[in-house]
């Protein structure tokens, strides 16, 4: 078995990093964005819908509801986070990022922000979802 692990350096201390191999491929046209596992049999980020997110409720036996108001709280927490630009005020005091890096954080929060909305309005469809038409 391989196991990788990836370490963040900074000034004082080396730690862990929580989420070493999360990146934003959307933002990058020349790869091909797809999930390494099909939720709801779908493997394009762009075509899961509510329909995509029950069958996978199902598939876990989550209870759809749970499912949908988990997603609605994490994308609110998500959206009150990046909406009020606290992040990128901070980043923008810090002298090691450059107008380059600042510019991509701007474009990778754009990205984050219309994705969470997005998903966000898909997960308040999930209780209605009819998955019979799916099997």
């Amino acid at each position: 078995m391989v196991k990788m692990y990836l370490l963040f350096f900074d000034r004082n201390n080396a730690c862990f990093t929580p989420a070493y191999d999360l990146v934003n491929i959307a933002m990058f046209p020349q790869f091909k964005n797809v999930l390494a596992m099909a939720i709801g049999e779908e493997f394009e980020p762009g075509d899961i819908h509510a329909y995509q997110l029950t069958d996978f409720a199902v598939e876990c036996g989550i209870q759809p509801r749970l499912l949908s108001r988990l997603r609605i709280e994490l994308a609110d927490k998500v959206l009150g986070e990046l909406a009020n630009d606290v992040i990128m005020n901070r980043l923008k005091r810090m002298p090691r990022f450059s107008a380059a890096d600042l510019q991509y954080f701007e474009t990778l929060t754009e990205n984050i922000l219309t994705r969470t909305e997005f998903l966000k309005s898909e997960a308040s469809e999930i209780p209605r979802a009819d998955i019979r038409s799916l099997i």
